[in-house]
């Protein structure tokens, strides 16, 4: 699974490592920083990737997503 992370995000120390189930299925979530952004994947034991998410900073969003969100989360905190 680390190898597996490594192709997808190479470089950036791990942060976190979990076992996560999905139903009776096995996952391993690996979270590292890579480029000052963090980047989570999660993965079947043989290495498959199941899912990621990736942090993109608030500059990047398109306004007209950030104004469709902020207008159906009214009161959150937005940074």
């Amino acid at each position: 699974v680390r190898k597996a992370m490594d192709q997808l995000h190479p470089g950036g120390p791990f942060e976190d490592a979990e076992k996560e189930f999905e139903g009776r299925k096995l996952y391993y979530e690996l979270a590292r920083r890579v480029n000052g952004l963090e980047v989570e994947a999660m993965f079947a034991p043989d290495g498959t990737l199941h899912s990621e998410e990736i942090q993109i900073p608030m500059s990047k969003v398109p306004t007209v997503v950030k104004d469709r969100a902020m207008a159906s989360l009214s009161g959150a905190l937005w940074t």
